[in-house]
């Protein structure tokens, strides 16, 4: 007897283009510094189907067709909210000043790494990486000239001493 059957293709190569960033920047305060300061993170990620049936029963469902840019814009959400929590976090944790982000991005990028992976697992995507262009305070942003200013003045005190500016 004939019976009905669907057949499905799922590309198992990386797609390592996809280009993420933060929509608005996230208020976050300088732990060195002291200020409230927005800062905005951009970067890229890629990824590949590593388990095609949990793929296909988790998350296509009755989908006809489930692009590569359909996972992008689906966990697009997901990046973000934890690129938001792991810097929030990071920054107070390990009284990292914003200002100097940029030398430690290889290590934010594997914290963040860590946990968008264990929710793509669920869905048998792997993240094959995940990695930072920039962490950055837009310069047009009054609070990073405050920041700038605030920076300015303590190496002024650190290179005249403290001395010449306590009272008597």
């Amino acid at each position: 007897t004939p019976f009905q059957a669907e057949v499905w293709f799922v590309n198992l190569i990386s797609k390592l283009d996809n280009k993420w960033g933060t929509i608005r920047p996230i208020k976050l305060e300088d732990p060195k510094y002291g200020l409230v300061v927005p800062v905005r993170a951009f970067g890229q990620y890629g990824f590949k189907i590593s388990n095609a049936h949990k793929f296909f029963e988790v998350l296509t469902g009755t989908a006809k067709v489930f692009t590569a840019a359909k996972i992008v814009e689906y966990f697009t959400g997901l990046l973000v909210h934890t690129v938001n929590v792991v810097l929030g976090k990071a920054f107070i944790e390990e009284k990292l000043s914003i200002l100097d982000a940029s030398t430690h991005l290889d290590i934010l990028a594997q914290k963040c790494k860590q946990f968008i992976q264990a929710e793509m697992d669920r869905f048998g995507i792997e993240l094959v990486n995940f990695f930072f262009y920039s962490i950055n305070i837009p310069e047009d942003d009054p609070s990073y000239q405050k920041l700038k200013d605030l920076k300015e003045r303590i190496a002024e005190l650190n290179m005249l001493g403290r001395d010449i500016y306590q009272y008597e």
